[in-house]
């Protein structure tokens, strides 16, 4: 980058990869608020229990 213009082969991953990590973020936050919901309704006590709510996760995702 030069001056404000990008100059021919130059790379800004930096800012892809800023933009990428904010979105695994994003994700992840809503992919646990899922989990916290589906335990509430599915009460997990044995692996089993864990597998049903896996389940419904994936169903949701």
């Amino acid at each position: 980058m030069n001056g404000g213009e990008i100059n021919e082969g130059a790379k800004i991953g930096g800012i892809i990869n800023d933009a990428e990590s904010k979105n695994l973020a994003i994700a992840v936050k809503e992919v646990q608020e899922i989990l916290d919901q589906l335990s509430n309704t599915y009460p997990i006590h044995k692996t089993t229990d864990k597998m049903i709510v896996a389940g419904k996760a994936i169903e949701k995702i």
